[in-house]
C-alpha cells in the first residue's frame, strides 16, 4: 500500500530503511496523509499508515509518526491494530515512545467514535484519571485529555482538570498548565464563536507567564480552522508585530536580543509558516507582510 504513494519502493522492500532525520520521517508521513478528502482516499491513507506502523523493521520514529497521524485521523479501522500494538510493546528504552504514542492514539480514536459532543467530553473526563478507564494507559493521556477539554471550552471539566493535573505535577509547571486550561475555557465559553475566542487569545496578556503559550495555541488553532477569516486574523496580527518592531523602511526599531522582539519573531515566523502551508505564500507580500526583511535575524 505504501508503494502506491511512493512507487520507487519495490514490492517486499523494507519501508524506508535508509536512515534520515526525524523531520524527514515526519515529512514522509505528512506526504502520505495529505489527502483524505474522500472515503476511498482516507481508507488508502489509513492502510498505508497501518502498514508502516506494523512493520517491525521500519524506523521506530517513522512508525511513531504514522501512529500519531492515525490518532489524528481517528478512523475506526485503526482501533484494533493500534490497541494491539500498544499492548504488545514494553516500557523499555527502545519501545517506550512508540508505546506511549500508540496508547494515546487509541484513545484519540475512541473519543472520535463517540456519537455526541457530550459523550466525547464524558470520556475525556474519565481519561483524566488512569484508574477510570481500561488499558492502554500512558502518562501523556491525562495531559492530552485536559488539553482537549480546554480546547473545547468544557467548563464543567475544570475541577477535574485541576485535581488531575495537580496530583501529577504540583509544581509551577503544573499550575501554569492548569491556568492555561482555565484561560482557554474562559475565552471559548465567553465568546460568540471560536474565531473570536482565538482572536482574543492573540492579544491576551493577563498572565505573562503563559501569554506566549496562549498565542502559540491560538495561531495553531486558527491554522486548523483554515478559513479566509482565520487567515486574515493571522495576517492582521503579523502586521501588528511587523509595525511594532520595524519602521516603514523595515529597519529594526527594537533591540535584536530584546525578549519582546524574540517572542514577536517566533509568533511572526509561525504565522508566515502557516500562511505558506495553506497556499497563501505567494500572497504574503500583497498583505503587506515582508518576511524576507522582517524578523530574519530572529535567534
Amino acid at each position: 500500500m505504501v508503494a502506491a504513494f511512493f512507487p520507487a519502493i519495490a514490492s517486499g522492500h523494507k519501508l524506508f530503511a535508509r536512515p534520515m532525520g526525524h523531520y524527514g520521517y515526519w515529512r514522509l508521513v505528512e506526504e502520505i496523509a495529505k489527502d483524505t478528502s474522500t472515503p476511498q482516499k482516507k481508507a488508502e491513507v489509513v492502510q498505508a499508515l497501518l502498514d508502516i506502523m506494523q512493520d517491525g523493521m521500519a524506523n521506530v520514529h517513522l512508525r511513531r509518526f504514522a501512529v500519531e497521524k492515525l490518532g489524528e485521523i481517528g478512523d475506526s479501522e485503526a482501533i484494533e491494530p493500534v490497541r494491539a500494538l500498544a499492548g504488545r510493546l514494553q516500557w523499555t528504552d527502545g519501545e517506550r515512545q512508540l508505546k506511549r504514542a500508540a496508547s494515546l492514539a487509541y484513545w484519540q480514536i475512541m473519543v472520535r467514535q463517540e456519537k455526541t459532543a457530550e459523550a466525547q467530553e464524558d470520556l475525556l473526563i474519565k481519561l483524566l484519571w488512569g484508574n477510570n478507564h481500561l488499558p492502554p494507559h500512558a502518562d501523556v493521556i491525562p495531559w492530552w485529555a485536559a488539553e482537549e477539554l480546554a480546547n473545547r471550552g468544557v467548563k464543567r471539566a475544570l475541577p477535574e482538570i485541576e485535581r488531575s493535573i495537580m496530583s501529577r505535577d504540583p509544581t509551577g509547571t503544573g499550575k501554569r498548565f492548569v491556568q492555561l486550561c482555565l484561560i482557554k475555557i474562559q475565552l471559548i465559553s465567553s465568546s460568540a464563536g471560536r474565531l473570536g475566542a482565538l482572536q482574543r487569545a492573540l492579544g491576551n496578556n493577563e498572565d505573562p507567564s503563559i501569554a506566549r503559550e496562549l498565542r502559540r495555541w491560538a495561531i495553531a488553532e486558527l491554522a486548523r480552522l483554515n478559513t479566509e477569516q482565520a487567515h486574515m486574523v493571522l495576517v492582521n496580527h503579523a502586521l501588528v508585530l511587523q509595525d511594532t518592531h520595524y519602521d516603514s523602511a523595515y529597519r529594526l526599531k527594537t533591540k535584536l536580543m530584546d525578549p519582546c522582539y524574540m517572542e514577536a519573531a517566533d509568533d511572526y515566523n509561525q504565522i508566515i509558516d502557516v500562511l505558506r502551508k495553506t497556499g497563501l505564500g505567494d500572497r504574503v507580500s500583497s498583505f503587506g507582510l515582508q518576511p524576507d526583511k522582517c524578523f530574519v535575524m530572529a535567534p
